[in-house]
């Protein structure tokens, strides 16, 4: 299984990055992503991105930003292709396709943002360098990576689903983004309609379980979320359903 997993990782990187393609490659915006993301929007906070846990919160949620633009491409680019036929004609287990499109999207976003947190601190520390070197704490850095990497397998997960039984790829891209805009202008709106007693006992109830325990407790939350959702693709990635789509 290992090893169907990989194959199918390996023809989603090819489309991820293709080659001979000049500056168009994917290897050019993977370039400017890094940059960007990697080297100025760091350098903008400066040492407040390692010492504000908000500032910090920044890594874990890039991944869903970056998943969001490759895993429209999953089945729909396939279907555009007309390659969908070919794929799900293979020997490949449905389970192994489902695993490497998903650990695909997973790969290309967390990598990324975990490439990008490490170059902008070293940026950070190179240009406001103080005498001695600027990190985050072990749990920080552990809570970083392991919340930025569940929430690139929900980006991922949601991404394939959507991408699934979606025509096209700009199709896919446009659910997407049409859900995420929903669900945060969702969060926008709740904290202007909640009454501000209700806000404050919550915020009271935050701040009495520690930023420790409010961790844990999304960790859970995240992975409990991703549980359901890779039970869900799984029911919905049917071969047979999706040869006559």
């Amino acid at each position: 299984m290992i090893r169907d997993i990989r194959t199918v990782l390996w023809i989603e990187w090819k489309q991820i990055f293709p080659r001979n393609e000049g500056l168009r490659s994917g290897w050019a915006n993977l370039a400017a992503i890094v940059i960007i993301l990697g080297i100025f929007l760091p350098l903008q906070f400066g040492t407040q991105l390692v010492r504000s846990p908000l500032a910090a919160a920044l890594w874990i949620w890039f991944p869903l930003l970056l998943i969001i633009v490759n895993v429209s491409d999953s089945f729909a680019g396939e279907r555009e292709r007309h390659t969908l036929e070919t794929l799900l004609s293979s020997r490949l287990p449905d389970r192994s396709i489902l695993i490497g499109k998903i650990a695909a999207g997973v790969g290309y976003g967390w990598g990324i943002s975990i490439l990008c947190m490490f170059l902008g601190l070293a940026a950070i520390n190179v240009i406001h360098w103080r005498g001695h070197f600027v990190f985050y704490s072990l749990g920080t850095a552990l809570a970083i990576l392991l919340l930025s990497f569940l929430i690139s397998c929900l980006a991922s997960e949601v991404g394939v689903l959507v991408s699934l039984h979606a025509s096209t790829v700009r199709q896919a891209t446009q659910t997407l983004g049409f859900s995420m805009m929903a669900i945060w202008l969702g969060f926008v709106g709740l904290s202007y309609i909640l009454p501000k007693t209700l806000k404050a006992g919550i915020s009271s109830i935050l701040k009495g379980l520690g930023l420790s325990t409010v961790v844990i407790l999304a960790i859970a939350l995240f992975m409990l979320i991703d549980g359901f959702l890779f039970i869900a693709a799984q029911h919905r990635f049917r071969r047979a359903r999706l040869l006559l789509d």
